[in-house]
């Protein structure tokens, strides 16, 4: 592959996780096997794929903040050196990476962001244990969060 080639294909990804999960993230990276000690962001207590969910752009870093069902603050992470090519999208929209996502690939961008709730923000339009990307219309909603490290 050429470095042009290289570049085009690897981007800077997000993650958002619960802010109870950071000192595993820290020292694992994300491993959804890892996923124990919060539930995911639309409130799932297990992992729904194997692999870890990302987010493509800061839009949709902000749509699950906003979707944040963890019952408590989340941490934004970046996700550096994934070659997008990996990527998994799955019927509801969202993408994952059928990997696990070492550490040094990481760096934490935003943290104990509190949740939003639905009083607070009249636009929500995503009930919990029912999130598809804005815009999608798979017919598979994503029930959990299995992107926690």
């Amino acid at each position: 592959m050429s470095a042009a080639a290289y570049a085009a294909a690897v981007t800077r990804l997000y993650h958002v996780s619960s802010s109870r999960n950071r000192g595993s993230i820290e020292a694992h990276g994300l491993d959804w096997s890892f996923m124990t000690t919060a539930a995911g962001i639309a409130g799932s207590p297990k992992p729904e794929v194997d692999g870890v969910f990302v987010c493509l752009d800061r839009s949709t870093v902000d749509f699950f903040v906003r979707a944040n069902n963890t019952g408590g603050p989340v941490d934004v992470w970046a996700i550096d050196d994934v070659d997008q090519s990996d990527l998994v999208e799955t019927a509801s929209g969202f993408s994952y990476l059928p990997a696990c996502i070492g550490p040094e690939h990481l760096t934490l961008i935003d943290q104990d962001l509190q949740p939003i709730s639905q009083d607070d923000d009249d636009a929500r339009s995503s009930t919990p244990n029912r999130l598809r990307r804005p815009g999608h219309d798979g017919e598979q909603a994503m029930t959990g969060d299995s992107h926690d490290g």
